[in-house]
């Protein structure tokens, strides 16, 4: 442990004043800068859970928000309706040697390092991928192709998938809650058959999709601009302190 008394006596390397202040003023700026992301990415954020629960449909048929053109009700279907071709994940990591193909694992899905692979390339950048084991079970991602992981199933879609994708994100604490065994967390088997989505025109669909894909891109591109500042924060403080 650290004592009050020893760390009064710990020695430091101190420069001048002026230098001081403009070391200081340095990583003041950094530091503003920094935070001015994180509420830019947490306003985006708030601003997208917002939309989602506006504009997408209630039971009524009928969502709060809409692009202009478009009045005519929702259509109830189950999940089962909408997917085309369920895949099932199979590659192991420990069983592939090098290659030009994306290892998909949850590491991956949540930001990880990309780990190129000789497994097959079985699912696309349109498919939706749902973690189906593990404490996350549920969690649906989009966006990424590659060699799917064992843990993981993909969802090939005959509706707008980037639709489908956000519907399911807007559900993702129902997922959670509603659709997975206790103990255990796994995805119940039956989940393509009992849940249930509302639908618009594909037009629609493509709308809205698209839209929050765009937000989406918005708040990853702060995201790396975060990551880019903090690493060259942390440069600096090793770089500039004796």
């Amino acid at each position: 442990r650290i004592t009050p008394r020893s760390l009064m006596l710990s020695k430091l390397h101190i420069p001048t004043i002026e230098e001081q202040k403009l070391i200081g003023k340095i990583f003041e700026s950094l530091d503003h800068t920094i935070t001015l992301h994180e509420e830019k990415k947490r306003q985006l954020e708030c601003l997208k859970s917002a939309l989602l629960q506006k504009m997408f449909a209630d039971k009524s048929g009928y969502p709060v928000v809409r692009f202009e053109g478009f009045d005519k009700a929702w259509e109830e279907r189950k999940l089962k309706d909408v997917v085309e071709k369920q895949i099932k994940g199979k590659a192991q990591l420990e069983k592939l040697a090098p290659g030009e193909v994306e290892y998909l694992d949850t590491s991956r899905l949540n930001g990880g390092q990309a780990i190129l692979t000789n497994g097959l390339k079985d699912v696309t950048l349109d498919d939706i991928l749902i973690l189906w084991d593990g404490s996350k079970a549920g969690t649906v991602y989009h966006g990424f192709e590659g060699a799917l992981g064992s843990t993981l199933k993909a969802y090939r879609t005959s509706a707008n998938s980037k639709f489908v994708y956000q519907y399911l994100k807007r559900h993702q604490d129902n997922i959670y809650n509603n659709y997975r065994t206790p103990n255990i967390p796994h995805v119940q088997k039956d989940f393509l058959n009992v849940f249930t989505i509302s639908v618009p025109v594909s037009d629609e669909q493509e709308k809205i999709g698209s839209f929050f894909k765009q937000l989406d891109d918005t708040i990853a591109l702060h995201q790396r601009k975060l990551d880019l500042l903090k690493e060259q924060k942390k440069g600096f403080l090793q770089k500039m302190f004796v």
